[in-house]
């Protein structure tokens, strides 16, 4: 996969000639389901860093859910039951580090991605680690695995594609260091060569301060969204990019290039709440569908609101969902303070969304709590 850099001079053609979704969002409806409960204990708080639904042989359907005390667990999702609870230990020869992304290879075999190693950690279900597969190479600027619900770890043949995260302060990083960073590499399973794919970042890209974005394997391409560009971007196997303009009208102001020049965290945390900002992807391999999810932003904030809890609970975001095509089929915003959208994942029958709002009048510290959703038309 040829590494492409999407620079200045690609985005503004884009903007006035990119491919433009069609809009039928007045033709579906996204439709709550249900709610569905799975029971935490006293040591667990609701939230998790990566969500999986899985279905493994025998026609067992498991949700696997990574939390930040670094503690994998997995459920029986038919009756919502923990089956299991995997202790990763940070040090010691057993030790991964803090885990911050896992891919489910089979019952006894996960990779976890790591903020303390530039390594993959194969994983059998009791915690033990088999094997550890390095990516660290100076020479290619490889960085540490931005393994969470943003970027999940995929297969392309027989390789790893592992996206990352780049090393540093983006307020201080020059164009020269800037126009090294790749979005994924990709490590061959046999051989463990290591080779950078993926597409790059433009140095004045609006967002530099944290040019977020979440990706997600369609086939044989790769789908970005960047949090500050409303524009989607396929990547396919020959290293082509295709863009399609898909900006929300429910946004009014994107995050922007205030925060590159601004070293106040406050000021930086206040413009993140002000702005809306295009969040996480998902693919519903099931039913051939695209979910991209985003925060609208806060215009009014008093000066006595926590603006970190703002920024960790945002209280309003939506959805935009599209077929295969990119074609746009709906764009809904949800009810302020009532899920935790950051925890979502996708199953055969549809999308779901936690319901865990710490401010919302539902919200129940005892269990991961998520609303079940189907795309319909209307």
């Amino acid at each position: 996969m040829k590494l492409k850099y999407l620079i200045i001079t690609f985005i503004i053609v884009v903007y006035s000639c990119g491919n433009h979704t069609e809009n039928n969002t007045n033709r579906y409806d996204l439709v709550k389901k249900n709610r569905i409960y799975f029971p935490v204990d006293e040591s667990i708080n609701p939230y998790g860093i990566n969500i999986q639904f899985v279905q493994l042989k025998g026609d067992q359907s498991r949700l696997y859910i990574l939390c930040n005390n670094n503690q994998l667990l997995i459920y029986n999702f038919s009756n919502r039951k923990l089956i299991k609870k995997i202790i990763l230990e940070k040090e010691g020869n057993n030790g991964i580090g803090k885990a911050n992304g896992f891919k489910v290879i089979s019952k006894d075999s996960i990779l976890f991605t790591s903020t303390f190693y530039q390594k993959l950690f194969l994983v059998n279900s009791e915690g033990k680690v088999l094997k550890n597969y390095s990516f660290k190479i100076d020479s290619l600027f490889t960085s540490y695995a931005a393994s969470d619900l943003r970027h999940n770890l995929y297969f392309m043949n027989n390789e790893i594609v592992v996206p990352q995260n780049l090393i540093g302060n983006w307020n201080h990083i020059s164009k020269e260091y800037f126009d090294k960073y790749s979005t994924t590499i990709n490590i061959d399973c046999q051989t463990g060569k290591i080779r950078k794919t993926g597409i790059g970042l433009p140095f004045l890209y609006p967002n530099v301060a944290f040019p977020s974005f979440s990706f997600v394997q369609i086939n044989k391409s790769f789908l970005y969204s960047f949090g500050a560009l409303d524009s989607l971007y396929m990547l396919d196997a020959n290293g082509k990019t295709k863009a399609f303009f898909a900006k929300t009208n429910n946004i009014k102001k994107l995050v922007n290039t205030k925060r590159r020049n601004d070293s106040s965290i406050e000021s930086i945390l206040r413009d993140k709440v002000k702005n809306g900002e295009y969040g996480n992807l998902f693919y519903d391999s099931f039913n051939k569908i695209v979910y991209r999810f985003y925060k609208v932003g806060e215009e009014k904030i008093s000066n006595d609101y926590n603006l970190m809890d703002l920024n960790s609970f945002p209280p309003a975001f939506g959805i935009q969902v599209f077929d295969i095509n990119i074609n746009k089929l709906a764009d809904f915003v949800f009810p302020k303070e009532t899920y935790y959208f950051f925890n979502s994942f996708v199953a055969p029958d549809g999308l779901y969304i936690s319901a865990n709002h710490p401010n919302s009048s539902d919200f129940d510290i005892n269990y991961f709590c998520f609303d079940h959703f189907k795309i319909q038309k209307k």
